[in-house]
């Protein structure tokens, strides 16, 4: 039986991730459905920068420009895929360090 992962833009082969299979399970939707309070006064001091993943296949850009928008993060765009730590994790740090 094959595995796939969803990491389209990480091209390191499935030798790279055979060993690392069982960690991955399916991801809980609770984040996605569950109300979580937030006191937005307080969250609104916090520095946040969204990192827009063009090639993302889970979340279209309008999605993701919405969430950027909603809680007025620095948006910036990366040409990758939804799990940049993965596919681009060089740039995707130049972004974090750089962010002000």
């Amino acid at each position: 039986m094959s595995r796939f992962l969803f990491i389209h833009g990480a091209w390191h082969g499935a030798w790279a991730w055979s060993d690392y299979s069982h960690a991955f399970r399916r991801g809980s939707s609770h984040p996605m459905t569950e109300k979580v309070d937030i006191d937005y006064d307080r969250f609104a001091h916090i520095p946040k920068v969204y990192v827009e993943c063009k090639k993302d296949h889970a979340l279209t850009l309008d999605a993701q420009r919405l969430m950027a928008a909603k809680y007025k993060c620095l948006h910036v765009a990366l040409d990758t895929d939804h799990s940049p730590f993965l596919s681009t994790p060089k740039e995707l740090v130049e972004i974090l360090l750089h962010a002000d």
